[in-house]
């Protein structure tokens, strides 16, 4: 008798809605591809989504025997009780509404019988295993998360500024980002952090913390866990924004982007053709590829770069405001082959990541001058051979 040998187990937590499902089909399809040594717990905050439009993520879950389980926040509770600590006109001037908020009742939700998890983002791909930080010691600590200082310091001094006022305003010396946080349960609970305690320190009357996402998001989280944290490399657990940073980065880019565990997707989306980040979202796709909505995605990217063209001419102001003109041709150019070819060119795309799509866009164009060359050719003779027989 063949004895099993018992995985170890790694919870996971994301929030989404019913609209973003099936990006996090692709997120949680990563994620047990990198993990497959070890049986993944997926646990999902959500307002929307109920256990039938879980179908496809149960299926997943069942070929690598792994688990999904909903958890749906009770609405009522979570208004209330935003409303108790009269927080709810700052949530209601947020981007993403409630469904942008769900992490900080995270601690409420998550069963009791839970001592550690790991929280991720629908829009990440996860290239390898998270083991090696998710198993460390975590005995005096509440999270191990990343810093986002150091992007931030690559970014302007007007940035860097507002994010150490910020930090001075929290009494700690780095960011605590919650795009990635390794959650130590058990300390997190004995401390009685929970929705109520996030709400009643958050600081409404200060610009600087409320003003974008990274006072909505990471300041209270900074502010609760008051240097209890430990600190991993944001360049590896949430790579994202280096990649816009070429001028700064040099050929580091390539090495970050190489050694990268977790990429986020965060503002630009691969799937809608608004990024500029190729090379990434070669990345998004391939895995995509795996998902039984591969089709859907490609679709709706083809039509939305149909639309860029074609919708009001805006291409034109596009391309005249924007300082990065090589880019945009190349996007113009891509669009309009997208449109006139049935998408072949993100087909090609998909198949050598490694080309670019300036390339493919020329080697299509070399194509299409092939075929309508000689169709030209034999449209002039004719029309001059006919021209020949009226003079006769």
């Amino acid at each position: 008798m063949v004895k099993i040998m018992e995985r170890k187990e790694i919870n996971v937590f994301y929030t989404s809605s019913l609209m973003y499902l099936k990006y996090l089909y692709v997120s949680v399809y990563s994620l047990f591809i990198s993990h497959t040594d070890y049986k993944v717990n997926v646990y999902i905050g959500t307002f929307d989504i109920e256990k039938e439009n879980l179908d496809e993520l149960m299926k997943l879950a069942q070929e690598f025997q792994n688990e999904i389980v909903l958890l749906k926040v009770d609405a009522q509770w979570f208004s209330e009780t935003i409303k108790k600590h009269k927080r709810e006109e700052v949530f209601s001037k947020w981007r993403t509404g409630f469904n942008g908020m769900i992490h900080y009742a995270m601690f409420d939700m998550i069963p009791k019988d839970i001592d550690r998890i790991v929280r991720l983002h629908a829009d990440t791909i996860i290239r390898s295993s998270l083991a090696d930080v998710y198993f460390q010691d975590m005995e005096d600590i509440y999270v191990v998360s990343t810093d986002f200082s150091f992007e931030a310091s690559l970014d302007n001094p007007i940035e860097l500024a507002r994010v150490e006022k910020c930090l001075l305003k929290a009494g700690c010396p780095k960011y605590c980002s919650e795009f990635f946080m390794v959650c130590n349960l058990e300390n997190i609970r004995e401390a009685k952090i929970d929705f109520d305690f996030l709400l009643d320190i958050a600081d409404i009357n200060t610009e600087d913390t409320w003003g974008d996402m990274f006072g909505a998001w990471d300041y209270i989280f900074t502010k609760a866990f008051q240097g209890k944290v430990d600190y991993c490399s944001g360049l590896k657990y949430n790579y994202y924004s280096m990649e816009t940073r070429k001028e700064q980065l040099g050929e580091q880019l390539n090495k970050y982007r190489r050694e990268s565990k977790i990429i986020h997707f965060d503002y630009y989306k691969p799937w809608d053709g608004s990024t500029e980040m190729m090379k990434l979202d070669s990345i998004w796709w391939e895995y995509a590829k795996m998902t039984p909505y591969y089709e859907e995605f490609l679709n709706s990217y083809i039509d939305s770069n149909r639309e860029k063209v074609i919708k009001e001419k805006t291409w034109l102001r596009w391309f005249a405001g924007n300082k990065n003109k090589k880019w945009l041709l190349n996007r113009i150019l891509y669009a309009f082959l997208a449109m006139i070819t049935g998408g072949s060119v993100l087909a090609i795309t998909h198949k050598f990541p490694q080309m670019s799509q300036m390339m493919i866009a020329l080697i299509l164009v070399v194509m299409f001058w092939a075929i309508c060359d000689p169709v030209m050719y034999l449209y002039t003779m004719i029309k001059k051979q006919k021209v020949k027989k009226e003079k006769e």
